[in-house]
Order: C-alpha cells, then structure tokens, then sequence
C-alpha cells in the first residue's frame, strides 16, 4: 500500500551524522498549513484510496502544527505513522492520542555509540524508558523500532541481539535499516545485514522490493532498503514525500520531484493527481 509521507519540518533537535532528513539537505520554507495536509491527504484518500499516510522530519514532534495536522488527518479515517527519536515525547498520552503507529529511532543499545551517533547529550537510557512507558500507556499500539546498520560502529551481533531482545519484551518490531551514504566503508547494503541475521538463526519468511522479513522462532526483525540509496534506483516506486515547501518526491524508482505547492494552496484535487502520477510512472497508482 502505498502513501504520502509528509516531512513536516526538516529541523531536529539530534545532530545524527548519517541523516539524510528524509533527502533535505538545505533548510526549507515552511509553506504548508495543517489544512493543507488534510487537504493532500483526503485527496490521495478519496481518489488513490490511499489509507496510511506518515510524519517524518527531521524530527517532526518538533513542528507547532504537529499535533493539529494529526488531528485533521485522523479525522479523515486515516492511520497515521510518526517517525520519531522519541526525545521530546515526555507526554505521550498527548501527543500520541491521534496516531496508529509509531517508529523510533534507536540504532544501538549502547549508551557510548547512542552518543556518537546522534552528537548531542541525551541519554539512550531516557528514549529506552520512554518507548516502555509508550507500551505501558498504549497497549495496542503499532511500536517500530529502527536501528540504521553502521560498519564498525553498531553491527556486532552483539548489539543486534539486545536490540531484538528489547523489542521483543514490549512487543515491537525490530526494523534493520541500510545506510545511505557516499562512503562505502560505512555502509552495510540490506543483504549483508541478512545474512548477519541468519548467522544469529534467522530465516527469511518473506520479501518484496523494499524490505525483507526474517523469523527466529517467536522473533521476528524486519531489513529495510533505504529509499536514498542510489543503488536502489531501479526498484518500482514506493511512496510519495512531501516537503514542507511543497515540493513531492518519489521513494524509489531514482530521483524525480515536483512542486504541487500551487495545486495544494488552491485546492486543485486534479492538479495535485495529475503531479502524484507523474511521480509514479513507474507503478501506477
């Protein structure tokens, strides 16, 4: 199923040295109002029948309509993912009232590596207590947790096997993600990372272009091909981003952008689907 992705703010509060910010590498205008987010999402839900759509950043807790825009999204009928570090989520029962699912950015289980990795001073002991008090308050909800792959610096099995642990006890999904970057001694590409897990007694159960889903008994890990990988440019389009300026791109299927901010400031329903498809060119709708 695919769905709008929409980067609500390109800022964050971490200083992650890996991060591609959902692709922004320059500091955008922020155009779009939660109004206009409603707008985009009934749309691609009336006519794709498109069901899911997802916040991401930068770290979008950071946004002052982040709570609206879930609000106006939810009340279409639509489930909502949040891409998160967790880091700003001390009420969650607030903040989380709106959402279906969400994912957290933990990427090791050592509080050392935590710290080179994302470059500021807040502890992985904190985001760790704040996941289970997330269970502990929402029993129900869809909890994933993502750990980017980083040569040499938090792929010991080791580490991959306290992770999984640690999903497994509050009932999450441990997602493995490649990294996308111009330096190769850093990057682990996802089959690598599959076969690291199959050394650890994983088998994989199933696959599609983007991902594959490996099992071990009661546990289960998923292995995620980042979209900004330009080795996966010939993989069919998957999701549709949204800048906050509004600008769309396409996940997958190599770099292709458009700007729709005038289709959405206007209310151009036809506009707005005639700039999505052109996106997906290569998987209809």
């Amino acid at each position: 199923m695919r769905e709008l992705r929409f980067v609500i703010t390109p800022f964050c509060n971490y200083k992650c040295f890996f991060c591609h910010s959902e692709s922004i590498t320059d500091k955008i205008a922020l155009y779009l109002s939660p109004s206009d987010y409603e707008f985009m999402a009934k749309v691609t839900k009336d006519q794709l029948g498109w069901s899911t759509c997802t916040l991401t950043g930068g770290e979008p807790l950071i946004s002052p309509i982040f709570k609206e825009v879930c609000e106006k999204i939810k009340n279409l009928g639509i489930a909502i993912t949040v891409v998160t570090n967790a880091s700003l989520l001390a009420r969650p029962t607030e903040m989380l009232k709106d959402i279906a699912q969400i994912n957290v950015a933990v990427h090791t289980m050592s509080p050392d590596i935590y710290e080179q990795i994302i470059q500021v001073n807040y502890p992985l002991e904190n985001v760790l207590s704040t996941i289970v008090d997330i269970r502990a308050k929402f029993p129900k909800l869809a909890i994933h947790l993502n750990y980017t792959v980083i040569k040499g610096l938090n792929d010991s099995s080791v580490d991959f096997e306290r992770f999984i642990k640690f999903a497994k006890k509050i009932k999450a999904k441990a997602k493995f993600i490649d990294l996308s970057t111009i330096d190769n001694t850093l990057r682990t590409e996802a089959l690598e990372i599959v076969r690291q897990l199959e050394g650890l007694g994983f088998e994989v159960k199933g696959e599609n272009p983007w991902q594959y889903f490996l099992s071990r008994k009661t546990e289960e890990v998923q292995v995620v091909k980042c979209p900004f990988n330009g080795k996966y440019e010939d993989l069919p389009v998957r999701d549709v981003f949204v800048e906050p300026n509004g600008v769309l791109y396409r996940s997958f299927g190599g770099y292709l952008a458009v700007n729709a901010l005038n289709e959405i400031k206007s209310r151009n329903a036809i506009g707005l689907l005639q700039k999505i498809n052109v996106l997906l060119d290569r998987g209809g709708s």
